[in-house]
């Protein structure tokens, strides 16, 4: 029977221990001082001799336990000596332990109590030493206090020493499974059956044997893309668990030329620009960037980049020359995956020339296999559209061939307004 939280006794002993060892202390403050609760008394502490990563104090309980919890006292007002970051450790033996708890204090007077580390991979297990290591005080540059330490679990012989077989045969059988390891990462497969097979130790879960054969053995991706799309949810806990790392990356981009990053002309890449922009065809892997404002103009020019091959073409310098949109920024853009187009609508009109200035909304549609661009409408508004808008959003479902917009900003000779109409 595994033994579980559920199957331990509900209530806590205090657990009786002496002072085993020490890395140092200073001058009266004796290790000795952390089994009395005298919050008042300024001398009733351990402190060590310096405030390195070295220090520790370690202490023996009067019999094995399983320890579920510590508690550590303070001085009766905040000090700069109490622990802001510890460790504390447990095993059977004072050369091989387990960290058990990584924690802090707040800097104040009232105790805190921690639970402790007690089972491991579901197995209970029993330690008669525990260790006590300050990483940071406080105050800097200051040596570590610890004014009172009481540990309470269970203790009870009986339990604890059937707790103490099951955690040696637990570790046994770890012992095993490295062994088990390191034998297939060897290929050394006559020595891995043969130490399965005596020791009727598994090395893993069946399902990540079938996962080892398949992509290490056999090198079969379709099989592992089988088995990992099976509904086997062996990896959801080590999934939750994972924090995903970002990382920025910057895309210095070659021409023709072989010139590469800052040092390519400006007729090679595009210009610094804000109001842009992009879409991308993601069976080409090929981004595709419009327009925006320089900050002295609004832009006409399109744009393809080849993620595979790190480069910028300029399909058009003007789209307005070969019968596509005028120059615009802030407009949305939108790529149709089936029919290989590119849809643009909407534009920002800067306010001191919008009393002279077209205020139609026009919509247009690029074809990247003829490389032609189409006026779809010359003013969306008069064909039952939408007004002439900006920052607006715009997506296509392609397999239905409908071009959803949504928001945005309209735009009239007086002021520009809100929408938030589809």
């Amino acid at each position: 029977m595994m033994m579980t939280d559920e199957t331990l006794p509900s209530t806590f002993a205090d657990l009786p221990y002496e002072i085993d060892s020490w890395s140092s202390h200073s001058a009266h403050f004796h290790p000795r001082n952390i089994k009395i609760d005298d919050p008042k008394e300024q001398a009733s502490r351990w402190s060590s001799g310096s405030n390195d990563h070295k220090q520790y104090v370690c202490v023996k309980l009067h019999r094995p336990s399983v320890v579920r919890s510590v508690t550590l006292g303070k001085y009766h007002k905040m000090h700069v000596c109490n622990l802001k970051e510890f460790k504390v450790y447990g095993g059977m033996k004072r050369n091989s332990m387990v960290e058990l708890l990584h924690s802090g204090l707040r800097n104040d007077d009232e105790a805190e109590t921690f639970p402790l580390l007690h089972r491991m991979n579901g197995t209970v297990f029993p330690c008669q030493y525990i260790k006590i290591a300050p990483l940071l005080a406080w105050g800097a540059n200051f040596n570590f206090s610890i004014w009172f330490v009481k540990l309470m679990g269970n203790d009870d012989p009986a339990l604890v020493e059937h707790l103490e077989q099951r955690w040696y045969a637990y570790q046994e059988s770890e012992a095993i499974r490295y062994c088990l390891k390191h034998l297939r990462q060897r290929n050394l497969m006559r020595a891995f059956g043969a130490l399965q097979e005596q020791t009727r130790v598994q090395l893993e879960h069946p399902f990540v044997t079938m996962l080892h054969s398949a992509l290490v053995e056999q090198g079969d991706f379709a099989r592992c893309e089988e088995l990992l799309g099976s509904d086997v949810h062996l990896f959801d806990e080590r999934i939750s668990d994972s924090k995903y790392a970002l990382t920025w990356t910057q895309i210095l981009p070659v021409d023709g030329d072989g010139q590469h990053g800052s040092e390519l002309a400006s007729v090679s890449v595009p210009g610094m620009r804000g109001g842009h922009q992009m879409c991308i065809d993601n069976e080409t892997s090929t981004i595709y960037l419009d327009g925006g404002w320089n900050g002295v103009q609004d832009l006409a020019d399109l744009w393809a980049y080849s993620i595979a091959d790190n480069r910028w073409t300029c399909l058009h310098r003007n789209t307005a020359e070969c019968g596509g949109p005028g120059p615009r920024s802030c407009h949305k853009i939108c790529f149709d995956s089936r029919n290989k187009c590119i849809y643009v609508l909407g534009r920002f009109v800067d306010p001191s020339v919008r009393a002279r200035a077209p205020l139609r909304s026009d919509f247009f549609r690029y074809s990247l296999e003829s490389n032609s661009w189409k006026v779809l409408s010359a003013d969306t508004a008069a064909d039952g559209g939408p007004d002439l808008i900006y920052d607006h959003q715009m997506d296509v479902d392609s397999e239905r061939g409908v071009i959803y917009v949504c928001g945005g900003r309209t735009i009239s000779t007086q002021h520009s307004s809100s929408s938030s109409s589809p």
